[in-house]
């Protein structure tokens, strides 16, 4: 298993050094274009690990979107590619604990460094 941590703190898993280093490379290229990350007051509250997060963020910043239905996954892969201010969507079951977590991007492809335009909320399905 490889290992390695960034200069911003997130950790990058992978079970081969191929996987690994294409994943790394793909999220931290996408990663501004996500605007700022927050997570809400549960997420918070259940002291979810940094791992557990960092591995679900890099998921998502690299279009993985996770537990989805096909026509959802459609249309976050529509909005990942058009940049055009949508929303991209990422459910993850039994990230933690058994339940799920959800990374939802609002604004995608606009202006990142203005967080009323663009920002990533990590949150549990209740939460929303």
């Amino acid at each position: 298993m490889n290992q390695v941590t960034t200069s911003d703190g997130w950790t990058v898993t992978s079970t081969s050094k191929k996987d690994f280093i294409e994943r790394l490379a793909t999220s931290l290229e996408n990663r501004e274009k996500f605007g700022k990350v927050v997570a809400t007051a549960g997420i918070a509250e259940a002291r979810v690990p940094n791992d557990v997060i960092t591995e679900l963020m890099i998921r998502h910043l690299s279009g993985d979107w996770g537990d989805l239905c096909e026509e959802d996954k459609k249309l976050n892969d529509h909005t990942f590619l058009n940049q055009d201010g949508g929303r991209l969507h990422s459910s993850y079951e039994n990230a933690y604990e058994g339940k799920t977590i959800w990374i939802m991007t609002s604004g995608f492809g606009n202006d990142s460094t203005d967080p009323n335009m663009c920002h990533t909320c990590i949150m549990y399905p209740n939460e929303y």
